[in-house]
């Protein structure tokens, strides 16, 4: 099964413009895999924490929406944001679950 990446990276530290610049999950299939699949993602979900309020927006694309870019130009370094409910079809036509990819803003 493919990765989902945010640009070059699977998670860990980024900064806040990377994701923005970036501004779509991608899936890619390991280095050694050797033949020519491709996944599309389809839909997905932010999730991160300001305060005591918890925010999850939906993509129903490969693009971060609107609602998505302007949170993440509000957030602040150390802060944890998380694309989960991946959703990557197939060239057949088969949708499957990615795992979660989890970022640190630094």
């Amino acid at each position: 099964y493919p990765d989902p990446y945010i640009g070059e990276s699977k998670g860990g530290f980024v900064k806040r413009d990377y994701i923005l610049s970036t501004g779509k999950i991608s899936a890619k299939m390991p280095s050694d895999f050797e033949f020519d699949y491709e996944y599309n993602i389809s839909s997905f979900r932010m999730s991160m924490q300001r305060g005591f309020t918890d925010i999850n927006l939906e993509s129903k694309s490969n693009k971060l929406i609107d609602e998505m870019m302007q949170e993440l130009r509000k957030t602040n370094k150390g802060q944890i944001v998380s694309f989960d409910e991946i959703v990557a079809k197939g060239s057949d036509g088969i949708e499957i679950n990615l795992p979660a990819i989890v970022f640190t803003l630094k």
